[in-house]
């Protein structure tokens, strides 16, 4: 965990594990009774200088759609591009000191409505059906994956989560909302952060069941994906009753498969 010191001065601590990040999260500098009520006394509180980083973040996103709103206190900044939901939030652990150490994790939530429709196929509840494809703590952009916990007293920190939310957030939301290279990156699997089921139902949501198939028959001609989903499509077959979405990804493919036809006639 690091490439700057764990002091409270820093500007931000990585995470590469989540054990590294679990220790991020529990953080809190030391700092003596007198120096934190000195500080209290003398600063704004942690959540004003969260605030002001989603304020920031806001300003610089404005022209790009999104809004900043109250989630029970907590920094939201939210845009619709027709069935897309696109949201940042600023998460702040209650280890901070006032005016030396507000630390905060700034996470992108992405959502495509028209999911809802094609998971009622093949979920227990039509209800509970579910818009979310993905999230990403702004640290998981980066060339080196890690998990960033920002401390938003320093200015600099509060500049580096716009530029970047504008630039790497920003990029990320367009590979996921771009309807012509989907199907191919689904296919090769290379759809950032977006697991293969997740994936999938995005191709049925956006280029429907023909564009799907496709998907299907290439990864069936991939000797890995053939095996997880051969596998995960006898599991099935042997199992009786209604079947629906669970926590099980291969499970979850050859369900979709089945339920949507997908498979070609004859199993390759």
């Amino acid at each position: 965990m690091n490439n700057e010191p764990v002091e409270s001065s820093a500007p931000l601590i990585r995470a590469y594990t989540e054990a590294e990040w679990r220790t991020a999260l529990e953080y809190s500098p030391r700092l003596s009774r007198l120096e934190r009520q000195l500080m209290s006394s003398s600063r704004t509180d942690c959540q004003e200088s969260v605030y002001r980083a989603a304020y920031f973040a806001a300003g610089m996103l404005h022209e790009e759609g999104f809004s900043l709103l109250h989630n029970g206190g907590t920094p939201l900044l939210r845009r619709h591009r027709d069935q897309w939901i696109d949201e940042v939030l600023f998460r702040a652990p209650l280890t901070g000191v006032a005016g030396h150490y507000s630390p905060v994790s700034v996470e992108i939530l992405v959502s495509l409505r028209t999911l809802c429709d094609v998971r009622a196929q093949y979920s227990r509840s039509v209800i509970q059906t579910s818009p979310f494809v993905a999230s990403a703590n702004l640290g998981e952009l980066e060339p080196s994956p890690c998990h960033i916990l920002w401390n938003v007293e320093h200015p600099p920190a509060v500049e580096h989560i716009a530029t970047r939310l504008r630039h790497d957030g920003l990029n990320w939301l367009e590979i996921l909302a771009d309807p012509v290279g989907l199907e191919d990156r689904v296919i090769s699997r290379s759809l950032p952060l977006v697991d293969d089921v997740a994936g999938l139902e995005m191709v049925l949501a956006v280029g429907g069941k023909w564009s799907a198939k496709r998907v299907m028959d290439a990864w069936l001609e991939d000797p890995v994906m053939n095996r997880r989903i051969g596998r995960a499509r006898t599991r099935l077959s042997r199992t009786f009753g209604p079947v629906y979405r669970s926590d099980d990804a291969d499970m979850n493919l050859a369900i979709i498969g089945v339920r949507m036809d997908l498979f070609p006639r004859v199993l390759r």
